[in-house]
């Protein structure tokens, strides 16, 4: 998966260790930038995950 530029939202969850609900959640409230190709399918960069991954992770190690 290091190598895609392009994930949909089942490898990106397991990317960043959370569920396929979460993913969409944090798409449909816009703390995740998604494109939907097709009808079905839900893809995102896997640098703007990345960079989401790594903000939680800093607001959860303030806690």
């Amino acid at each position: 998966m290091k190598t895609k530029e392009f994930l949909t939202v089942t490898q990106g969850s397991k990317l960043i260790s959370c569920t396929r609900q979460n993913v969409y959640k944090f798409i449909n409230s816009g703390k995740l930038k998604a494109s939907n190709i097709l009808e079905k399918i839900t893809i995102v960069r896997r640098s703007v995950l990345d960079k989401f991954f790594e903000g939680n992770k800093l607001k959860q190690a303030g806690k």
